[in-house]
């Protein structure tokens, strides 16, 4: 299968047609009955493609080598892994990052993402004395644009209501 550098038996190529709706999508190419170009060959070359280096990349993924083979071939890991193959191949520079592996590695993606947005956590010299947050985008350069959340409950003086 060329999009991901990789040889399958005869049956697995039969599957990949079947499932993907033919040769040209699911970029299943015989050995012997067809001919090669240099680039063709490059994918599958040792270092650049092939079957252990996918092998490897899917094992960083939890059960994503034991799927199904239309649900392994239509993940975002192996869409990544194909796009950056292709790169190579283009001799074009691949700067995507590859999805995360588990939830807490999106976590901590979100959590950099959201650091990277705002400031979070006021004045750092002050930072863990009180319950507040100060939340200030760092677009933001006047204080009528910073945000105060407080953990702590309203008093009672301020849910009633002045006569």
């Amino acid at each position: 299968m060329l999009a991901y550098g990789i040889f399958v038996c005869k049956d697995c190529a039969n599957e990949h047609i079947k499932i993907f709706h033919g040769k040209s999508r699911s970029q299943v190419k015989e050995i012997f009955a067809e001919q090669w170009d240099d680039l063709q060959l490059e994918a599958i070359a040792p270092g650049v493609g092939g079957n252990k280096l996918l092998f490897d990349y899917m094992q960083d993924y939890e059960g994503l080598a034991q799927k199904q083979i239309e649900k392994r071939y239509t993940t975002s890991q192996l869409g990544w892994y194909a796009r950056k193959l292709q790169a190579h191949l283009d001799q074009r520079v691949f700067s995507e990052i590859p999805p995360a592996k588990d939830w807490d590695e999106r976590l901590s993606r979100a959590k950099t993402s959201m650091k990277s947005i705002f400031y979070i956590g006021g004045d750092k010299k002050n930072q863990g004395s009180d319950d507040s947050v100060s939340i200030k985008s760092q677009e933001a350069s006047s204080s009528s644009s910073d945000l105060s959340l407080s953990q702590s409950a309203p008093q009672k003086s301020d849910l009633s209501s002045s006569d």
